[in-house]
């Protein structure tokens, strides 16, 4: 933990590094420490893939406490998994217009309008949702909002289920079967409005990230 403190106090000291406002490195290399000394199969890892998670979170501005990221090991070396808190965080930090980002799942018998915008993203008309319809696990899709704090309009990315699926079968905890369906009893059965909404909230941020250039972090 020293040594990555260390490291990350001479690169803000050689402006190499810009450290997001009211974000304390040291703090958060701390409690990742505290989460690694905890867990034998991150103990077992390399000791220069734990340093290199130490940076990269602290460079990425992220705290593990607020479960903006999660760590891996794979085999002896341990590598940061960013969740969708973590995305969002990331995304705010690159556009400060944006003052928050929400996901919805859509279910069969759900009313549903929108209209695709000129930027690839498309603008929720209507949604409006029943009791029944919330009591039940027939999807059809979800989408994740933007809202802007200067006035601009809201825009949404739009996933189908079958797209949401795809994303899913990508997920070390296999949560999709040989025949495409959803394994019963699986975190994404049991909670799968929750696990809709960060997809669409991830993939949406996504597009954010992606178009960065680093400018908030270099």
């Amino acid at each position: 933990a020293e040594v990555a403190q260390t490291q990350i106090k001479k690169f803000v000291d050689e402006q190499r590094l810009n450290l997001p406002q009211n974000y304390s490195a040291g703090n958060a290399i701390k409690q990742l420490q505290l989460k690694i000394q905890d867990d034998e199969k991150l103990l077992a890892c390399t000791q220069a893939s734990l340093l290199k998670v130490m940076i990269d979170s602290a460079v990425l501005g992220l705290n593990i406490s607020k479960n903006q990221f999660y760590v891996i090991p794979y085999g002896n070396k341990a590598q940061v998994s960013i969740s969708y808190l973590g995305k969002v965080a990331i995304a705010k930090r690159i556009d400060p217009t944006i003052d928050d980002i929400i996901g919805r799942p859509v279910k069969k018998g759900e009313e549903f309008d929108f209209e695709d915008l000129d930027n690839g993203y498309s603008k929720i008309i209507k949604h409006k949702r029943t009791l029944e319809s919330m009591n039940t696990k027939e999807y059809i899709g979800g989408y994740a909002t933007i809202l802007y704090n200067d006035g601009k309009e809201p825009k949404s990315l739009i996933m189908t289920y079958d797209r949401i699926k795809e994303s899913w079968k990508m997920s070390t905890a296999k949560p999709i079967d040989n025949e495409g369906n959803v394994k019963a009893g699986s975190v994404h059965d049991k909670f799968a409005d929750d696990m809709i909404v960060k997809t669409c909230i991830s993939a949406i941020c996504k597009g954010i990230i992606s178009k960065s250039d680093d400018r908030d972090l270099f």
